[in-house]
């Protein structure tokens, strides 16, 4: 970040947090989706759980809508306190020489002058933000996928859930 301009720390200053918020959501979603294959494997162990279609066996649409019911439920809620400090510094330096000289016959005189000049500057740059984050519902995992417009009592509402929450990935 030692070529980074102001406009560019203050944008990330501000950005940084509702980016991270954004990939905790989809954290989340992967979350449920670990949760229900963890799940799936738990209750097909449970016999009378499950119903053979074709040759497969599946779990009951009763079953898989109440198990919806039992995900863990997500409120996002937080404080993100932000600051950058950067030292901008420059060194500007400047020189010169004069040299003359005189000779007459064998006799030579001469002198020479040089100068140098350096000067260095520094500047502090600080910048802070905070944040107060979070969602006023608590979210789970059925009305979440209601919202997406699964129907989650439907016989395909497993696969269904599986593939919208695998978008996140």
């Amino acid at each position: 970040m030692s070529t980074a301009s102001i406009t560019n720390v203050i944008e990330q200053l501000f950005s940084a947090p509702l980016n991270a918020a954004t990939n905790a959501e989809k954290n989340y979603r992967k979350i449920w989706l670990d949760w229900i294959d963890h799940k799936v494997k738990l209750l097909e162990k449970v016999s009378g759980n499950t119903k053979t279609e074709g040759t497969k066996k599946v779990l009951k649409p009763e079953i898989i809508a109440n198990m919806f019911n039992q995900a863990p439920i997500v409120s996002l809620e937080g404080t993100i306190d932000i600051g950058i400090t950067m030292r901008i510094s420059s060194v500007k330096e400047s020189g010169g020489e004069v040299s003359a000289g005189i000779q007459v016959g064998p006799v030579h005189a001469g002198g020479k002058f040089s100068f140098m000049n350096q000067k260095s500057e520094e500047s502090m740059f600080q910048a802070a933000t905070s944040f107060a984050l979070g969602n006023t519902d608590k979210v789970d995992l059925k009305t979440y996928l209601e919202n997406m417009g699964l129907d989650t009592s439907s016989a395909n509402a497993l696969a269904d859930a599986r593939k919208i929450l695998s978008e996140s990935k």
